[in-house]
């Protein structure tokens, strides 16, 4: 037997315009709401309903929300679904949105609460045949006959208790992902740490290997070093005292430069074309932890002595660690080569000094010896 509760003393169930489903098909209502495991059928409206301090033990209730037309303005995602499923969204339908908080089975319009021993829906499941129908066929595409049952005190604990554990322990399983998560993260960084440790381990090694062949050995291999540059072309000359003095006597960059202007369309346009420009005679002067280049016949300002040369000082770009490794392992003749194709090189990209400057400088004095 199905208990359908009055409202503050009144029959409510009888009105036809609001329940015209229940009273026109009262016996299927009631068998699908004893499917349902309801006996108890109450209607609310929002505040009356405390759902914190809801209790219904030893039966299940089905709470229709709201009873009060004013309420259907807190209904907005559930008339979107109602728009959705092809209803018409009537007053009698008083649509309301419920949350909360408690781990529950919703089926779009009906919300279990097993723990409660509670049904609550969203709609007026009573007003018309089409709706009672689709809201009772999408509760059971996601709810099982065995999955709804009456529970009683204990079992309602045991269950809550379980549910809380349950949270409990995917939140642990959560924190724990993470910190695995994280944990690989560093044993990745630290890996490829050791990885480039062990490569820098090795290359030192490596050379500490050589410098002590060298210092073992050191006439013979600066003696070899020798021999093999005196046998370079490009070296002019190459001397050996408290340092290593090194020329490659006057050094040419061939490169594009501005040889003059032109006028097309009442513009200035420049004349562009490949020139061998003197830089001048470099001298290097290398020890065991520098290398420094002068220009006497040809710097610029006081301070440029190549387009890549400033205060002595060569920028290497991308060989500098070549070059320092080869000054550290005092690889003479490897340097001397490197050297080389320093000093007769040109990146229009990167230069201290333009090579147009010493293009320039070289026109002027051309000029000055023509007069």
């Amino acid at each position: 037997m199905i208990v359908f509760e009055p409202v503050n003393g009144n029959d409510i169930w009888q009105e036809k315009k609001m329940f015209k489903h229940l009273i026109e098909h009262r016996e299927e209502v009631e068998e699908e709401l004893s499917r349902m495991k309801v006996t108890r059928v109450i209607a609310f409206d929002t505040l009356g309903f405390e759902f914190d301090s809801w209790t219904s033990q030893d039966q299940m209730t089905l709470v229709i929300m709201p009873f009060n037309s004013n309420m259907n303005l807190t209904g907005k995602r559930t008339r979107e679904r109602l728009k959705e499923d092809g209803f018409t969204v009537k007053e009698n339908y008083y649509p309301v949105d419920i949350s909360s908080h408690e781990i529950v089975t919703d089926s779009r319009y009906l919300i279990y609460y097993k723990t409660r021993n509670l049904i609550v829906s969203r709609v007026n499941l009573f007003a018309d045949s089409k709706l009672f129908s689709d809201v009772i066929n999408k509760f059971w595409c996601v709810t099982n006959e065995t999955q709804v049952k009456v529970l009683n005190p204990e079992q309602i604990l045991e269950l809550r208790l379980s549910e809380q554990w349950y949270m409990n322990i995917n939140n642990k399983v959560d924190e724990l992902k993470s910190t695995i998560k994280g944990l690989n993260e560093d044993i990745y960084d630290l890996t490829r740490g050791i990885t480039q440790k062990s490569r820098e381990l090795f290359m030192s090694q490596q050379t500490l290997e050589n410098i002590q062949n060298v210092k073992d050995n050191f006439t013979e291999y600066l003696h070899r070093n020798i021999e093999e540059m005196s046998k370079f072309p490009f070296i002019k000359s190459f001397e050996v005292k408290d340092r290593i003095y090194l020329s490659f006597g006057p050094v040419y960059i061939t490169g594009l430069v501005q040889t003059g202007v032109s006028h097309e369309g009442g513009t200035e346009q420049p004349i562009m074309a490949p020139k061998k420009v003197y830089i001048g005679d470099l001298k290097f002067v290398i020890t065991g932890t520098d290398i420094h280049v002068s220009n006497p016949d040809n710097e610029i300002d006081g301070e440029y002595q190549h387009p890549h040369i400033k205060d002595g000082k060569i920028c290497f770009g991308d060989v500098s660690g070549e070059a320092k490794k080869l000054l550290a392992n005092i690889e003479l003749a490897k340097l001397a080569k490197l050297l080389y194709s320093v000093a007769v090189s040109y990146n229009e990209s990167s230069p201290y000094c333009k090579l147009q400057r010493f293009y320039d400088i070289q026109k002027k004095k051309e000029g000055e010896n023509d007069d």
